[in-house]
């Protein structure tokens, strides 16, 4: 089990997170408390899981993501966020190989960007827009819509981000979808998700 507590205390906050490790294998869930009083330096990157890896054990159903994030108490600057990976730049170079067995679970609470506030960027309740264009996933199309479960096997094969579980996502207030080139609102995102996504705004 990892366990991963951020508490600020005025500090500012730069780079990009990653609630697990950046690589290798988890087997227990990961907990993510992110909170406090502070600052992000400008536009940084929040995800709940691994850069590169799996987290949790085939066949396995259980809670594998937690995040508790609450930026509101923030004084400026902002993040993208992502439940799992993938919270950088839209266009990104796709580098990061996820698998993740179980539910991601993700509560949100930030600011509403006004003057002395932060906000959320973006927010992906699974995977996030750096995976935006890889092209070893299947396009939209008449030949996917005829034929969906070849697909579905197609992506799930050629995916480098899965998920094999439910994205839960509670929007519980502030400004979310504003960032510079990182806007999306997604209850999964991007990738191979084999489940449900569920986004729930306000408290």
């Amino acid at each position: 089990i990892t366990i991963g507590t951020l508490q600020f205390a005025g500090a500012s906050y730069n780079g990009t997170y990653y609630g697990g490790a950046g690589y290798g294998t988890i087997k227990g869930t990961i907990y993510n408390t992110f909170k406090g009083l502070g600052s992000y330096n400008g536009e940084e990157m929040y995800n709940g899981g691994v850069q590169n890896g799996t987290v949790g054990v085939s066949g396995v159903t259980n809670s594998a993501i937690v995040n508790d994030y609450d930026t509101s108490k923030f004084t400026g600057g902002y993040a993208n966020f992502a439940g799992i990976a993938g919270a950088n730049n839209a266009g990104g170079s796709n580098s990061n190989s996820v698998t993740v067995y179980g539910n991601v679970i993700n509560y949100t609470k930030t600011g509403y960007g006004t003057s002395g506030t932060s906000f959320m960027g973006g927010a992906a309740g699974a995977y996030g827009a750096d995976y935006l264009y890889n092209t070893k996933m299947p396009a939209s199309g008449t030949a996917n819509d005829v034929n969906p479960t070849a697909a579905a096997s197609t992506a799930e094969s050629s995916a480098s981000e899965k998920l094999y579980g439910n994205a839960y996502t509670w929007l519980r207030s502030g400004l979310v979808g504003a960032g510079y080139d990182y806007n999306i609102v997604l209850g999964g995102g991007y990738g191979f998700i084999k489940g449900n996504t569920i986004m729930k705004v306000g408290d």
